[in-house]
């Protein structure tokens, strides 16, 4: 049986090759043998034995051609089964890669796709027909007219091609693929089938897309970068760098292309002094980043600077290193805290000045308002009309000096930060009824209506008595001061979400708009016509908006010229004593 050849025996005993009968088995009394071989490969055999008649050539033959038969048709299964794996492999392979295959039959216009291919769309094979107009259903409209063109050229023109273009998938989204295919021609020139590969790249594109943003960025960034590949995880000293932008030469005053592929303690050696090389090595093994702030460094050919810098880790053992030259940033820095410690000394000084000064200019004024009023009295003697007259003037121009300095000695201490608020509790309608009361004689003199409009609800406010009734009567003084003979002002206020709102109304000469952004400045004059007309040192808006800011609060204005003006500020209804 071991054997090619087909035999057959009439005595098996005696046939030369024969080895005898195992034990139990049938008596063979002749024997037939046709193995079944395709190619020099062996299938097996057809056997038969104990004709009553014995066996011939021609029964020879006939069960030869079976064997022959039953060969080709084991071939052909075998054949089946491994093309079945092949394309079992070849579908797994598609899977993997996203790779499909279709196959048009041009003639006949049907289109055949491989799983992939209906994976990559979002289907069954059963939802999607099979003509090649199907098809080009889902590819976007923006891409068909090119993807028909590359059709058209490789069945016209025979040429192959190569493109991508997009798909428009059930769900809506959209995908990319590459394709390649050709066509096949037959012997009269006619374009019978076409053979193509399709491949979903979507996120090869994705990554294509980042890849050029952040070369651009890397490239183009006005911040120096570095890229440095750790060759041996446990050795700092094998840091070597593989990337660099144009910035980073900029930076340092050194060629990129001189310090390529060089290690970091070739470069920089004066770094390990300070640790850096090892901090890199850490960011690699940890991949926690860091950043690094004032990193002094220069040595004979790296330009001398102050450097802030971030580390970062990158995939296969780099780490990144981007970093700011900040020299100048750092002596603008130092130049402005000296700045601050030669304006706090002036400050000093000059609260010094203005407090000596103010001591040794009120000592004489007092004396001179004393003296005036004893005149005024006539506790020297009578005066006449004249001299009543000068002693009046002496004594009004000293009281408006005094308030001058007092002015300048209070905005002094609010910018020296040594003015305090005092604390109290008290009633805001009380307040405004006094200064209304101080008020009323000298809206009186130039017949200007003075009223009130409070809708105050909370009986009391928390907030130093003093400046709140400094800060109306500031505002009530000037609304009189710029408005004319008959004109109105009028004193409003209200409590909103823990705030106390108050504003002053005038039918006065108004403000204009470039005015209006400069009005709360120390010493600031409308212009030298309104100086003249209604004098003023400029500083008591200053302060009041100091007062108002001190309290938390913001002061404001709505003005247009030749309508009058509103001043308006707002407090919170409690505070805290604290000084400024």
């Amino acid at each position: 049986m071991n054997t090619k050849k087909a035999f057959y025996t009439n005595s098996p005993r005696t046939h030369e090759k024969s080895v005898g009968i195992p034990k139990g088995h049938i008596v063979l009394n002749n024997f037939l043998s046709a193995p079944a071989v395709v190619r020099n490969e062996l299938f097996g055999h057809i056997a038969l034995a104990n004709s009553e008649t014995g066996y011939t050539e021609r029964e020879l033959n006939v069960i030869k051609r079976i064997a022959d038969l039953y060969g080709l048709s084991m071939e052909r299964k075998q054949m089946e089964e491994a093309l079945r794996k092949s394309e079992a492999s070849l579908s797994n392979a598609q899977r993997i890669s996203h790779v499909g295959n279709w196959d048009w039959d041009i003639v006949n216009n049907k289109l055949k796709f491989s799983e992939e291919i209906y994976r990559i769309l979002g289907m069954e094979n059963q939802e999607f027909g099979d003509t090649n107009e199907d098809f080009l259903k889902f590819v976007h409209p923006d891409d068909e007219l090119f993807v028909q063109d590359n059709i058209n050229m490789a069945i016209y023109e025979h040429k192959p091609y190569s493109i991508d273009y997009r798909l428009l998938l059930l769900d809506g989204s959209e995908c990319i693929v590459h394709e390649e295919a050709e066509v096949t021609f037959n012997e009269t020139d006619q374009a019978i089938r076409m053979f193509g590969t399709m491949q979903d790249i979507t996120e090869r594109k994705k990554v294509e897309e980042a890849i050029q943003q952040y070369a651009y960025i890397f490239e183009n960034v006005r911040i120096g970068l570095y890229v440095y590949y750790l060759e041996n995880l446990d050795d700092d000293r094998t840091l070597r760098l593989i990337a660099a932008n144009p910035a980073a030469s900029d930076f340092t005053g050194v060629p990129n292309e001189v310090i390529l592929g060089n290690t970091l303690d070739e470069i920089f050696p004066g770094l390990r002094e300070k640790d850096i090389p090892q901090t890199y090595a850490e960011v690699v093994r940890t991949g926690q980043s860091r950043v690094l702030e004032d990193i002094y460094y220069g040595d004979e050919r790296v330009l001398e600077n102050t450097f802030s810098v971030k580390v970062f880790p990158l995939p296969n053992n780099c780490v990144g290193v981007a970093f700011d030259n900040i020299t100048e940033r750092k002596k603008a820095e130092e130049a402005m805290v000296n700045a601050k410690l030669v304006a706090e000394a002036a400050n000093k000084s000059k609260a010094e000045f203005i407090a000596n000064m103010t001591h040794e200019l009120t000592t004489p004024l007092n004396a001179v308002i004393g003296f005036s009023e004893m005149l005024m009295l006539g506790t020297f003697g009578t005066l006449n009309d004249k001299q009543t007259r000068y002693a009046n003037n002496i004594n009004s121009s000293g009281k408006h000096l005094l308030d001058l300095i007092d002015d300048i000695l209070d905005l002094s201490k609010v910018e020296a930060g040594k003015m305090e608020l005092h604390i109290n509790e008290f009633f805001v309608s009380d307040a405004i009824d006094e200064v209304e009361a101080l008020m009323i004689p000298i809206a009186s003199q130039k017949n200007i209506d003075l009223t009130c409009n409070i809708d105050i609800e909370t009986p009391t406010i928390k907030a130093d008595t003093i400046k709140f009734k400094q800060i109306l009567y500031n505002l009530v003084n000037n609304a009189i001061k710029f408005t004319d003979q008959g004109g109105f002002v009028i004193i409003g206020g209200k409590i909103s979400e823990d705030l106390v709102h108050i504003y002053v109304k005038d039918s006065g000469i108004g403000i204009s708009p470039e005015d209006q952004d400069k009005l709360f400045n120390p010493f600031f004059q409308a212009d030298s016509s309104s100086t003249r007309e209604y004098g003023g040192t400029g500083l008591g808006l200053a302060l009041i908006k100091k007062f108002v800011e001190m309290h938390g609060g913001k002061i404001w204005v709505e003005s247009e010229v030749g309508k009058g003006s509103t001043f308006r500020f707002s407090i919170p209804t409690s505070l805290k004593s604290t000084s400024h």
